[in-house]
């Protein structure tokens, strides 16, 4: 979907907004993902999800919370089923 235009009348200036899609592929980059996010989408609980954190699960904290790029724990998941 392209982005949409919105113009503020009062100081006549254009502002563009992107509609924001989680859909991989999209802009090119992968989303990053909440704990919750990633929970539902492997069909896990978030409990699952801490414990593989702290065995080395990949993720970035963005401040106090984690995020997940779905790709990266699919391969690591897969990793792991390989030993």
């Amino acid at each position: 979907m392209p982005p949409t235009t919105h113009t503020n009348d009062e100081t006549d200036h254009t502002v563009s907004t992107a509609t924001t899609s989680y859909a991989r592929g999209e802009l090119g980059l992968e989303p990053w993902v909440s704990k919750r996010q990633l929970s539902e989408y492997l069909g896990v609980s978030t409990r699952w999800v801490n414990r593989r954190v702290v065995e080395g699960m990949p993720m970035l904290r963005f401040g106090s919370q984690p995020r997940f790029k779905i790709s990266a724990v699919e391969a690591w998941v897969a990793q792991g089923a390989e030993h």
